[in-house]
């Protein structure tokens, strides 16, 4: 034989039983993958047939109560939420306050009919233009 020629055939052969308990090892996971996902698939139906029945069961305690009462209430409606799909968080997710005021134009306000500052008694002694203001005489 060449000179390492043994050693290079150890190698593979060390190599290839690791790559065969690596293949097992894969497919195993590959195998928990799919019962996951089978898992989740399952879960999502119960929680969708679990939000379809409270939405019933609200109603009806709605209608029982106006019923019984004769007070109409609002009814809560519970949704179930795709877990693929984003939603925005009102308390994490803040507008872009960049765009504040890009929508005033640069018209004259009073051509409008917007006021332009609050009547003060420098400027209208009578505070005839004051909104709620009665004259008295």
């Amino acid at each position: 034989m060449i000179f390492g020629a043994q050693r290079l055939l150890d190698l593979m052969a060390e190599h290839k039983t690791e790559y065969a308990r690596l293949a097992v090892v894969a497919a195993d996971y590959q195998g928990r993958n799919t019962q996951l996902q089978l898992e989740n698939q399952r879960l999502v139906s119960q929680c969708a047939w679990f939000a379809h029945r409270l939405n019933q069961i609200e109603r009806e305690r709605g209608q029982l109560i106006q019923a019984a009462i004769g007070v109409k209430i609002s009814v809560p409606e519970f949704a179930v939420v795709d877990p693929g799909q984003k939603e925005q968080d009102a308390l994490t997710e803040l507008p872009d306050l960049g765009t504040v005021g890009e929508d005033a134009r640069d018209e004259d306000p009073e051509s409008q009919g917007r006021p332009t500052f609050m009547p003060t008694g420098a400027e209208n002694p009578d505070y005839s233009l004051m909104p709620g203001y009665d004259k008295q005489r």
